[in-house]
């Protein structure tokens, strides 16, 4: 059973929305947003349970409300010159846990 958690509750009782499913080319994601800002765009990682996703995805929301840290491992960007070239995920800040 899945539970929503404090700060998803607030985001739609707010007018706010989440959205869970594929978003390629990832096969699972899950993101929230309100009437102006994405707030979160989360990636399930293997293994993950969607109940895990979406507590991951609150503690995201709670950090973008009151740090004004926004968690995206959806964007791809390109790298600096540095990188060889490659393409990389924009990942969380530092010191940010998934758990």
């Amino acid at each position: 059973m899945v539970q929503v958690t404090k700060n998803i509750e607030a985001l739609i009782d707010d007018g706010g929305e989440i959205t869970l499913g594929a978003l390629p080319p990832h096969e699972c994601a899950a993101t929230a947003a309100d009437g102006s800002n994405c707030l979160a765009m989360l990636v399930r990682r293997d293994g993950e349970s969607l109940n895990a996703l979406l507590k991951r995805l609150d503690k995201a929301i709670g950090l973008a409300w009151s740090n004004d840290m926004f968690i995206d491992e959806v964007t791809v960007v390109a790298c600096p010159s540095s990188c060889s070239g490659t393409s990389a995920a924009v990942s969380p800040q530092p010191g940010w846990s998934a758990q």
